[in-house]
This record gives C-alpha cells, sequence and structure tokens, in this order.
C-alpha cells in the first residue's frame, strides 16, 4: 500500500511542476527607447440639453504624439531628433493649438542627484529655452499633420560615468 501512494503521490506531484510559458516580444527598432510615443486626446462638446444639435459647443479635438525618449546627443555633435506630432486637430475657428516643452536643463546622475551635467534642447536644429512652443497648429486643416523634430545636446563632456536623467513636460493649449 505504501509502494501504491507513494506513486500516485510522485505522479500528483509531477503535475505541479507543470507550467505554461511564453516567450517574451523580441527587442526591435519599434519597441526600444527612444521610439514610442504619448497619445493625448482633448476635446469636449457641451450641449444645453435641448433636441437642437446646432446651439451644442465643441472646444476642440487634437491627437499629440511625444516622444518617450530624448537620447541627448555629445558636446559639439548633432542630435538624434524624435518628432512631436499633432493629428486631427479640428479647433473652433480662429484659434490655434500651442505644444510648449518646459525642462530644466539639467540631467541628474542616478546615483548622486548632487552630480549634474548640463543640456540644452534645439528645434529643427535650433536652441530654445524651457517653456517655448515647439509645434503650432491651426484651426481649418483637420487632416493635416504638424511634425517638429527636437533633440537634446549635452554641454559637456560628463565627469562620472553612469546614467543622468531629467524631464520634459510638453503642455498643449488651445487659445
Amino acid at each position: 500500500m505504501k509502494k501504491f501512494l507513494c506513486s500516485i503521490l510522485a505522479i500528483i506531484l509531477m503535475f505541479t511542476m507543470a507550467a505554461t510559458a511564453f516567450a517574451a516580444a523580441p527587442l526591435t527598432n519599434e519597441n526600444t527607447h527612444g521610439n514610442s510615443t504619448v497619445y493625448h486626446k482633448a476635446g469636449n462638446i457641451t450641449d444645453p440639453q435641448t433636441d437642437d444639435p446646432t446651439d451644442d459647443e465643441m472646444e476642440g479635438t487634437y491627437i499629440v504624439a511625444i516622444p518617450e525618449y530624448i537620447e541627448a546627443a555629445p558636446k559639439d555633435s548633432s542630435p538624434v531628433t524624435q518628432n512631436v506630432t499633432a493629428t486631427e486637430v479640428l479647433l473652433l475657428p480662429e484659434t490655434t493649438l500651442s505644444v510648449a516643452c518646459e525642462y530644466s536643463g539639467q540631467l541628474k546622475h542616478s546615483e548622486d542627484s548632487s552630480i549634474k551635467l548640463d543640456y540644452k534642447m534645439q528645434k529643427e536644429g535650433v536652441d530654445f529655452t524651457s517653456n517655448d512652443v515647439v509645434l503650432t497648429a491651426e484651426a481649418g486643416t483637420p487632416t493635416a499633420t504638424f511634425t517638429t523634430a527636437i533633440g537634446a545636446i549635452l554641454a559637456a563632456e560628463p565627469l562620472y560615468a553612469g546614467i543622468y536623467t531629467d524631464t520634459a513636460t510638453f503642455t498643449c493649449t488651445v487659445a
């Protein structure tokens, strides 16, 4: 009886060790850092609760794609650029969508935040300062695609090896 129970328990134990495994998707140019985009869609229709749709007001809709990562180029070189794009820009007449970029201008070392490395941002090869508008799209062209290329360049060579990071914040306004 002991041999029989041991055999049954051994079989049960073998079945509990089985597991399904799936391979991860291979890395490609489409899912490595620097090529991902973040989409933002805004818009609101105000309905004064009447049956007449002509009194509804639309604030506007748009999709803005920004780069997930921007890698800073070495000092005195050309930056690798990433696109900021606005599509499906449907705005009220005489209004404009503006996309601004805010950044600190200092990359911080990942292990010691007191170690900083200055950098500058460029739009279409020209330096811009923090909070400058990098992309505009005017009302009246909802099928157009608006694109600008931005990049970053180090102002000096790093003194310490490691990973340096900063955050750029993109703000969309319609006025």
